[in-house]
């Protein structure tokens, strides 16, 4: 007589694969080995499970990247200036120059 099979909360993965985790965090977080659920993934799915995790993982990006968007866009200057760092390359320039020669 074989094992019983645990059951795997499918969901669960999913939703802990689109906020970043990896398969070790989500196998202990489900109380199961890793070989154990990437087995299982393999029976239950027909996609690759580190395949599976990078689709989730971007969409994760995704999400985050909406939502800091729709911050930035009802005024947040905090974010619209992080944005404009990380998107648009603006820097802060804390350089001060000389007065010309003869005007000090």
């Amino acid at each position: 007589m074989g094992r019983t099979k645990i059951d795997i909360d499918w969901g669960r993965v999913e939703e802990m694969a689109i906020k970043g985790a990896n398969g070790a965090q989500i196998a202990g977080a489900l109380g199961v080995h890793y070989d154990t659920l990437v087995n299982r993934f393999k029976e239950d799915n027909t996609s690759d499970f580190s395949q599976y995790l990078t689709t989730k993982k971007e969409k994760g990006n995704q999400l985050l990247h909406e939502k800091q968007w729709e911050v930035a866009m009802t005024g947040d200057k905090t974010m619209l200036v992080w944005l404009g760092k990380q998107r648009l390359g603006q820097t802060e320039s804390s350089k001060q120059t000389s007065p010309p020669e003869g005007k000090r």
